[in-house]
């Protein structure tokens, strides 16, 4: 509320917080959120750090009208990083959709792997120590959401006419869905951000994606207990390099990672 009096007129909010439990975007935080895009703000909200498993979205993530980002690995990563990347992927511990209701979040993903940022030093620093002038590597949907909203930021200056609908069309319409299931879906949503597509979108131009996407294919399997899956995979040009993912739908208890394969 505070916020939507300073931007009166219109503006952009990220939010890096989220509930760690399944919303259907009615709750108290979701419907603020929605209220405040219905007075002209962008509101980009993380999606949340419970993935893999399907239903991960919280609040204020399942919104109907936020922006709600997942976290993606890309090149620039930290080798030091529990997920370092040689490549672009949906980091495994973004949260998916759908929401409690059924809809279909996240609707993009931006990078969130590895992400040196300014961080503040105090006793709640935890596990992610920070050197003067205090910056910290930390990857998460917190680390994600920021870079669309400062996307949505540059969008804006490039033709403040741009309403919340519009930044999101152009934002979605220009995403790379460079992930395995054509258009959106409930784990990468329309895909990767691709920011210049973006603002020449919202100077009224068109551009062509930024990078180019290599072919890819998915599978899915349910492991049986002390059993076997099979997924197969064709290699269409075996001069490429070939990457290969595998995500665990599980759980990190007290006993650590379950499925244990």
């Amino acid at each position: 509320e505070w916020c939507a009096d300073q931007m009166v007129g219109g503006g952009v909010i990220n939010l890096s917080l989220a509930s760690g439990t399944s919303s259907d975007g009615r709750d108290a935080m979701s419907l603020l959120v929605n209220a405040l895009v219905a007075d002209g703000i962008v509101v980009v909200v993380g999606a949340g750090n419970g993935g893999a498993e399907p239903g991960t979205i919280g609040s204020p993530a399942a919104a109907a009208r936020a922006i709600t980002v997942g976290a993606a690995a890309e090149w620039s990563g930290d080798p030091n990083d529990l997920w370092f990347s040689g490549g672009v992927y949906p980091a495994p511990f973004s949260a998916r959709g759908p929401t409690a209701d059924g809809r279909l979040k996240p609707d993009l993903l931006a990078p969130g792997v590895s992400i040196a940022a300014a961080y503040v030093e105090n006793i709640l620093t935890g596990p992610f120590p920070c050197w003067a002038p205090c910056y910290a590597v930390v990857s998460g949907t917190s680390m994600a959401s920021p870079f669309v909203a400062g996307i949505a930021a540059l969008m804006l200056e490039a033709d403040g006419s741009l309403g919340p609908d519009d930044v999101r069309r152009i934002l979605f319409a220009t995403a790379q869905d460079r992930f395995p299931r054509a258009g959106k879906d409930p784990d990468t949503g329309y895909g990767l951000v691709d920011a210049f597509a973006a603002v020449e979108g919202a100077f009224g131009g068109t551009a062509p994606s930024s990078l180019a996407s290599p072919s890819d294919v998915s599978g899915r399997a349910t492991v049986p207990d002390h059993g076997e899956a099979l997924i197969l995979v064709d290699v269409v040009d075996p001069s490429k390099p070939l990457a290969i993912t595998l995500t665990l739908d599980g759980r990190n208890g007290r006993l650590g990672w379950s499925p244990d394969l």
